[in-house]
């Protein structure tokens, strides 16, 4: 049970890094256009690779949990404007 929640978090993070690679138009409404979409497709891309690897490896299992939980604060404005625009993604 101990590492169900990093192997769970880890496959969300690989699940949405492939998102992005294979289907970026999916996330071009949730990103605000003052950001370019292929920029942030490629950034979000690495960072979720780079905490699903993290989190599998119990060295930087700490790591990268800090990077996921930092990674969310990150994200909630995104989803706050998201949610109030008149067509949110969401």
């Amino acid at each position: 049970m101990k590492q169900f929640i990093p192997n769970v978090l880890a496959l969300v993070m690989l699940l949405g890094a492939f998102g992005h690679v294979f289907f970026p138009e999916v996330y071009h409404a949730a990103i605000p256009s003052m950001i370019p979409t292929a920029f942030a497709n490629v950034a979000s891309t690495i960072v979720e690779l780079a905490i699903a690897i993290g989190l599998w490896l119990p060295k930087y299992r700490s790591r990268a949990g800090l990077a996921f939980m930092i990674l969310m604060i990150f994200f909630l404005p995104i989803h706050i404007w998201d949610l109030v625009r008149e067509d949110p993604m969401l």
